[in-house]
């Protein structure tokens, strides 16, 4: 069993450059969540707090662009995860016709 998890690991090396990206993407990702959490406090604290609407509307603005760019790093990892998913599928189905002739 072990083996068969380590070949299945070893796919990775073939799409070095794919794993790479998705695990940018996820990280990107992550940093834009910590980062939507204290522009809610700030708009908090700011806008609504101290009454400036300009400061609400200021930090409305970042966390739209920060919320954009999330779904976009979100995206990518989706996209990198199925392409990934699909080729290990295909190496698998491979091997294993090749097992059956």
């Amino acid at each position: 069993m072990p083996k068969a998890i380590f070949k299945i690991f070893g796919l990775v090396r073939h799409y070095k450059l794919r794993f790479a990206v998705s695990q940018l993407s996820m990280l990107v990702a992550a940093f834009c969540i910590v980062a939507y959490a204290s522009l809610i406090q700030a708009l908090v604290d700011k806008g609504m707090v101290a009454g400036d609407v300009q400061a609400a509307v200021d930090v409305g603005i970042w966390m739209l662009i920060l919320a954009t760019v999330m779904a976009a790093a979100i995206a990518l990892a989706g996209v990198q995860a199925v392409f990934f998913s699909q080729r290990a599928a295909y190496y698998i189905r491979r091997e294993l016709y090749s097992q059956i002739q």
